[in-house]
């Protein structure tokens, strides 16, 4: 049976998490906080920590095993299955959410005359294919990105501020609001937290202290990571400007001036970009596929990588099609507690074996 360390799976939680926010986080973080964006990032890195924690401790229950099998045997198997479902439903969300994202992107900056649906089709293919592949190329794959990813960003972000407006950082230290900034930490959350994915990495990593400090490292710089290009993208357009861009990020890469001879890197950077998407995309379609899997009963979770990846690109089809619909499927407080509250699953289980485990104890405790 393969085995990964902690260190390979903290890489590959690196370039999960970082690869969505990165892009599509930066402009709704504006419009959400304006200038305490940094304070809205603190919080939801202090929440995400702690639900990190529960969900290293629900995997070190039963760590020869993974949560999908020993599920049951804290719920039951019938409301196991039913969150489950739960997973899958949200997986496929997530996905939809990628293709559509990465489809839109493309097909309006490089792509302009091809079609949609010929985009998302064919990012879904490599998305599916990938997926076969199993969970050991994905992970490799995130290994392989993560120097990439962070070596690109790092040399490249100081040549993002060559034109900005350095003044407007004094902002950030005059507005202040703790009550917004906590409410906005738990819109932010969803996007950090998870963590319940991960569970589908055992029994091939060995829960327990060493995978929670590599995997709160992930989190930590993800969010440094994010508060980087946040504030360039602030101090470049200002938080009004910059909550009009569906892509800040993306507009400063292909604004900035890097010299003579990198002055199109921004292909390359995208590019980068790009391949944390796919494979980000491709764990959630290996989530989805073993969820369904063991609802009905495969034994090869290969046989429906296709099924999930063709409902997906057509949910991102329908949000192509459907700009209004996306956005309210994206800002809503009703979708953003479906998101929060599967995302917490964790606390569920550990909540119930705690519950079953005091009452198998003092059943037992002698009379």
């Amino acid at each position: 049976m393969m085995k990964f360390t902690a260190g390979q799976i903290s890489r590959f939680a690196f370039v999960y998490l970082v690869s969505e926010p990165l892009v599509f986080f930066v402009g709704r973080l504006m419009k959400l906080s304006t200038y305490q964006g940094w304070i809205t990032l603190l919080g939801a890195c202090l929440l995400s920590s702690l639900l990190l924690y529960l969900t290293v401790k629900l995997g070190q229950i039963h760590p020869e095993s993974s949560w999908v099998e020993f599920g049951s045997r804290i719920l039951g198997k019938q409301m196991h299955n039913v969150f489950l479902l739960l997973v899958l439903l949200l997986s496929i969300y997530l996905i939809s959410l990628d293709v559509t994202n990465f489809s839109t992107f493309i097909g309006s900056m490089y792509l302009v005359e091809t079609p949609m649906w010929l985009i998302m089709s064919l990012t879904v293919l490599c998305i599916s294919l990938s997926t076969r592949t199993g969970l050991e190329a994905i992970i490799y794959m995130g290994e392989g990105i993560f120097l990439v990813i962070l070596f690109s960003s790092l040399v490249t972000s100081p040549m993002m501020i060559t034109s900005s407006n350095a003044g407007m950082m004094m902002a950030l230290l005059t507005h202040h609001d703790l009550k917004r900034g906590v409410l906005d930490s738990f819109s932010a959350l969803a996007w950090f937290s998870e963590w319940i994915f991960f569970l589908f990495t055992a029994p091939f990593v060995t829960f327990g202290k060493k995978l929670f400090r590599g995997l709160l490292m992930s989190l930590i710089s993800t969010i440094v990571f994010i508060s980087l290009f946040w504030l360039i993208c602030l101090i470049n357009f200002g938080p009004y400007l910059g909550q009009q861009l569906r892509y800040p990020i993306l507009e400063v890469v292909r604004v900035a001036r890097y010299g003579d001879f990198l002055d199109n890197l921004d292909p390359f950077l995208i590019a980068f970009w790009s391949s944390t998407m796919f494979i980000r995309s491709s764990f959630l379609l290996y989530v989805a596929s073993v969820c369904l899997s063991k609802l009905v009963g495969f034994s090869d979770r290969r046989r429906t990588v296709f099924l999930l990846g063709s409902i997906s690109g057509t949910f991102a089809m329908q949000y192509a099609g459907h700009t209004t619909n996306y956005e309210v499927d994206t800002r809503t407080y009703a979708v953003l507690a479906f998101v929060l509250s599967i995302e917490l699953l964790p606390i569920y289980y550990l909540f119930v074996y705690k519950i079953r485990s005091l009452k198998v104890k003092h059943k037992n405790k002698p009379i």
